[in-house]
């Protein structure tokens, strides 16, 4: 299969926002980052998503098993032990009162707030959920916009009247499900919407969305307005997309850019466990408090590129050695 150049930028570009969004950042340029980094996931996984390519729904469901829950269980099995014998006798965590099995419990039902020990894996259980319910309610494009109506209003009544977390990140996987369907549709479209005055307009709206709805939390399922944060991540996947066409048109494919988008998953699942070695050098070999560096824009900047650094280096060990943690036995198994 062909790679998609563009998609390949945002991918990567989208992957380098979300290790920056958890640096210590603390300024409106996080928030304008959460309001729609993470809806570009989805909207991405669903621009490559297609029914002619996956006829049968028990072989797709087995193939995205592999690729997905397999990762999700083996590398929260990794990185709780990090965190139980590393993370939480050092640092910001030494001190912490969590119980040892909260973790556990919060892996099985995929609770991110309680998944201390790598909370940015719930995307990958996320995902899953979002992939089963667009396959079951999306077959027949003729219901395509009912059904998005319905999940506009089943995610605004449980964000309003529902104070309760729904087990298995069902709650977001609801408001995954717009993002996922919203890039499935405009795959329809290829390239030639993303024009440079609609970028602006998208731009300036995901701004104007952030400023009128403050920060939120996709993870947790925090959206403040939700009518406003799903106008701001679909403003913002729309403009996102249009960087990356951008740069595919000027730049064109490049080696490291597709390397950093075929490590999406293991970025999302080893970029934290980075920052405790980070951390690390720069207070014990630097001499540099970690905390010196907390509501600052450069240094995250560079702290978040040191980060991606690492991560790829653990994320071209996997490939090589293990790729069970990289869904890749996916293919085999599900065959």
């Amino acid at each position: 299969m062909n790679r998609i150049v563009w998609l390949d930028y945002g991918k990567a570009i989208a992957i380098y926002l979300v290790i920056l969004a958890h640096t210590a950042l603390y300024c409106p340029l996080e928030g304008f980052i959460y309001t729609f980094h993470m809806p570009f996931f989805f909207f991405i996984s669903g621009y490559l998503f297609s029914f002619d390519k996956h006829a049968s729904y028990g072989k797709f469901v087995k193939r995205r098993f592999y690729q997905l829950i397999i990762p999700y269980v083996f590398i929260n099995i990794i990185t709780y032990l990090f965190w139980f014998f590393i993370s939480s006798r050092v640092g910001a965590d030494a001190n912490s009162t969590t119980n040892a099995l909260l973790p556990l419990w919060a892996t099985f039902i995929v609770r991110a707030e309680q998944m201390v020990h790598d909370v940015p894996l719930w995307f990958l259980a996320a995902l899953f959920i979002v992939e089963n319910i667009y396959y079951l309610l999306y077959k027949n494009r003729k219901y395509n916009i009912p059904v998005t109506i319905m999940l506009v209003i089943v995610a605004w009544f449980n964000d309003r009247y529902n104070p309760q977390r729904l087990p298995f990140c069902i709650d977001i996987a609801i408001v995954g499900t717009i993002f996922y369907a919203f890039g499935n549709y405009m795959r329809h479209f290829g390239e030639r919407v993303y024009k440079v005055i609609p970028f602006i307009v998208s731009l300036t709206a995901t701004i104007l969305v952030y400023h009128l709805n403050g920060r939120v939390a996709m993870h947790v399922n925090e959206y403040s307005n939700i009518l406003l944060f799903l106008t701001g991540g679909v403003c913002g996947c729309y403009f996102m997309s249009c960087i990356s066409v951008f740069l595919q048109k000027h730049i064109g494919s490049n080696r490291l850019v597709e390397f950093i988008a075929s490590s999406t998953l293991l970025i999302c699942a080893f970029h934290l466990p980075t920052f405790t070695f980070i951390k690390g050098v720069m207070l014990y070999i630097l001499q540099l408090h970690p905390s010196k560096i907390a509501g600052t824009i450069l240094p995250n900047i560079l702290f978040a590129i040191v980060s991606l650094a690492a991560s790829l280096a653990i994320a071209w060990i996997v490939m090589h050695y293990l790729p069970l943690l990289a869904g890749k036995a996916g293919n085999k198994c599900a065959k």
